[in-house]
């Protein structure tokens, strides 16, 4: 469905060759002209009480979109933001931690990036902390 807009969720799904996800990036003021670092943090079932299903063999693939260039309610797939930068594909699987980009924190806020090829089912964890600012000067 590349011309229906779903909004925003706390139900994510991904898979290899029909949904994907747009991830809006909110860099604070206060990073820029820092070094930010992007990880992607993959607990085991035991090691997270959020729901998640992850089937396959964790080939990730991101497209990351134009600085400034954000999702929103009313984002279809024919109408993702522009293209711009994206960190390398990558092999990923619970249990790890991943550093996907360390790069100049000089991005506009609603950078956003988009996965695929996998399947991948998450519901965003309600009781999630306020993420910390660890850019570096």
């Amino acid at each position: 469905q590349p011309t229906r807009a779903f909004g925003n969720t706390t139900l994510a799904k991904v898979t290899p060759s029909d949904f994907c996800t747009i991830f809006n990036l909110e860099i604070p003021p206060s990073a820029i002209n820092k070094t930010c670092l992007l990880a992607f943090l993959f607990p085991t079932h035991e090691q997270t009480t959020a729901f998640y299903s992850f089937a396959g063999p964790g080939d990730f693939v991101f497209n990351g979109y134009a600085y400034g260039a954000g999702a929103n309610p009313g984002t279809t797939y024919e109408t993702q933001p522009a293209s711009g930068p994206s960190p390398p594909a990558a092999k990923l699987v619970p249990g790890n931690a991943y550093v996907l980009n360390v790069g100049s924190c000089g991005v506009q806020p609603g950078q956003t990036e988009a996965v695929t090829g996998f399947t991948w089912l998450f519901l965003e964890a309600l009781n999630a902390q306020k993420t910390e600012d660890h850019s570096e000067e």
